[in-house]
């Protein structure tokens, strides 16, 4: 019988986790920088998905 591999759970997207992010990214490179596409990369998921929260 195989072994079922279980995925790791992602953590949900929230709007306090989008904003922890969103500081963390402009304190460590400059607000200039921050931008949905790098925010979406920093958090695993597609830029789009940002928009709901």
């Amino acid at each position: 019988m195989a072994q079922q591999i279980e995925a790791p759970r992602r953590v949900p997207l929230s709007r306090g986790r989008v904003l922890r992010a969103a500081v963390a990214l402009a304190d460590d490179a400059g607000i200039e920088s921050l931008s949905m596409r790098k925010l979406a990369e920093e958090l695993g998921v597609v830029p789009m998905a940002l928009y709901k929260h």
